[in-house]
Order: C-alpha cells, then structure tokens, then sequence
C-alpha cells in the first residue's frame, strides 16, 4: 500500500514491490533506474505511464542484487559504529575486532586506558576507574578508543605518504584527520593541506593509499575531469576497485 509523503517530495511514492520497501518516482524517463542509496532505501525512477506491474518485475529481477546492497550499507553501519563494551565487534583496516576489556588497578593521576590488537581481538587494560560499565566510564573508554583509532590512521598515513608523494610528484603542506560524514578526504589546493576521514581506520588499508592518491593528485587536478581520472590510472591503476571496495565496505 502507498503512504503519503510531504509535499516536497509529492511526485515520490513510498510502497511495497517484490517484497521490497520501495520510493518509487514518476519522471520523463525511457527506462526504469534502481539504486539503493547510503541508508538503504530502495529508490525507483520510472517512466509516467509504465504500468506498475511492470515496475514490480523488475523490482523482482534485481531482488538478489538489492539484497547484496543491503547487506553491505548494513555492513557498513556496523563498521561505523562502535562502542568501548566487551564483547562488541570492532572493525580495524577492514577486519574484526572483538573489544575485551581488562581492568588494572587505579595508578596515580588520571584514569587511562590503552589498546593492544592480536588476533582478531582489541585489548582494552583500563585503570578501574573507567573499567565499570557506567555512562560516565563508557564515554571515557570512548573517548580514548577514539584518540587511539586516529593515530592508527596518522600513523600508518606517516607510511604511505612519502611514497605516494614520489609517485605523484607532488608534496601536500601537511595533513589533518577529523571526522567526516560525507566524505573521505578533501584538498585544499591553495594551501596544499589535506584532510582524512579517521574513518578510514575501519576499512581495507588500500582503501586509505587510494584516498591519499586521490586528493595528492588534486594538487594537479582540482576537478574531477578527464585530466583527473587520467591521472588516477597513472600513479594508481587499480584505484577504481579500491574506491568500490571503500563505498561497498
């Protein structure tokens, strides 16, 4: 059954179709367009007056495909949440971690924490004070499983950049790492300065190389063109199956 939806987005349908929660819009389209976007959603675009039915099978064609897209954004969802618990799954340059907390005696001056990985396990040893499973010490562990996951990412970018630097023939001025929600990196040509997503922490290492070579190559390039892309295939001819890997995981 449709449901009806604000005015802003009057000419788009929400309802059921091959099993499938679908937004379906009617549009001066030749050809039915499916995608499924970051949160999720199945979003259909199809010509005006193609029968419904008609849209339903081919809703149905794509079921699998659909499904594997779901599976991956809910894939992702859980890579980009995390929480300093026991027992919770911890994605580290693409692999899981499962957290074990282990509580230390209290030391002098304030609480801490610090983190060991091996195999398949991030080791938490937190002083007692912040080893409880209170709001206050759980947004405490939080926060310095947070610091150290960032210097993961500034470390092992410590690594990659001198050589990613060569291949490219440029020098970026310096490189900072906060979070971001819509993308995974951003050059400023003008002062040459680069940004990384610390998120990158959670995926395949090559994914990581991939965004450095993208916004070093900016420093040539800063548009997305032709130039650009021709650029990518020389200092990294692969960076198109990195760049799947890094939307799909």
């Amino acid at each position: 059954m449709s449901k009806c939806l604000p005015a802003s987005t009057r000419n788009i349908m929400s309802l059921s179709l091959g099993g499938f929660e679908v937004l379906l819009e009617r549009k001066s389209v030749k050809n039915i367009n499916l995608r499924v976007r970051r949160d999720g959603t199945v979003y259909v675009s199809a010509p005006r007056r193609l029968p419904l039915d008609a849209i339903e099978r081919f809703v149905v064609s794509r079921a699998d495909w659909i499904a594997s897209a779901q599976s991956h954004v809910h894939e992702r969802a859980q890579q980009a949440q995390w929480s300093a618990e026991d027992g919770q799954v911890i994605f580290i340059w693409g692999e899981p971690h499962v957290f074990e907390l282990r509580t230390l005696p209290a030391s002098g001056g304030r609480p801490s924490c610090s983190f060991s990985r091996h195999d398949g396990h991030l080791t938490c040893a937190a002083d007692e004070r912040i080893a409880t499973s209170s709001p206050e010490c759980l947004e405490a562990r939080d926060k310095q499983l947070s610091q150290w996951l960032r210097e993961q990412v500034r470390s092992h970018t410590a690594l990659l950049m001198p050589a990613c630097e060569e291949v490219v023939g440029q020098h970026c001025a310096g490189v900072r790492f906060r979070t971001m929600k819509s993308r995974w990196g951003s050059c400023n040509v003008s002062t040459r300065l680069i940004t990384l997503n610390d998120r990158l922490v959670h995926h395949d290492p090559r994914c990581l190389e991939y965004v450095i070579f993208h916004e070093l190559c900016h420093l040539l390039e800063p548009s997305h063109n032709a130039r650009f892309h021709a650029l990518m295939d020389q200092v990294c001819p692969d960076w198109r199956e990195r760049k799947d890997l890094l939307e799909r995981r």
